[in-house]
Formats: structure tokens, C-alpha cells, sequence
């Protein structure tokens, strides 16, 4: 599950990068839906971030589990 949540991520990453770079170069404004698909890869990615940089405190301090990385 987690292989397809970063494979869609990705996708709607290189679609808002993409259609931002070429309405940039075309000198058009962006539409909506890049505007939600960027705002919602930018939510995502800011939310793990803040995960990301509590577990490590937390981790450091002993309060958090260590990973299980599967073998």
C-alpha cells in the first residue's frame, strides 16, 4: 500500500511541476486543479516533514521506537 500512496505522490508531483514550468514559460496563469494538486503535494510533503522531525526528537530523547526496516 505504502509502494502505491508514493507512486500517486509522485505522479501528482511531476504533473504541478510540469504543468507549472510550462504555463511559466507560456506566460499563462495556473488553473485550479494545479493550484489543489499543488497545495495538496505541498500539505503532504510538509506534514511528513513535521512527522519526520518529532519522531527524530522524540527518537533522540527515547520516547520513540526504533525503526522496523523490513529485511
Amino acid at each position: 500500500m505504502l509502494n502505491f500512496l508514493m507512486m500517486v505522490y509522485a505522479v501528482v508531483v511531476m504533473f504541478v511541476l510540469t504543468s507549472a514550468s510550462r504555463n511559466r514559460r507560456e506566460d499563462r496563469p495556473h488553473g485550479a486543479a494545479i493550484m489543489m494538486a499543488g497545495q495538496v503535494a505541498f500539505s503532504a510533503s510538509a506534514t511528513l516533514a513535521a512527522l519526520l522531525a518529532v519522531w527524530v526528537v522524540m527518537y533522540q530523547f527515547g520516547y520513540a521506537p526504533e525503526p522496523v526496516l523490513p529485511a
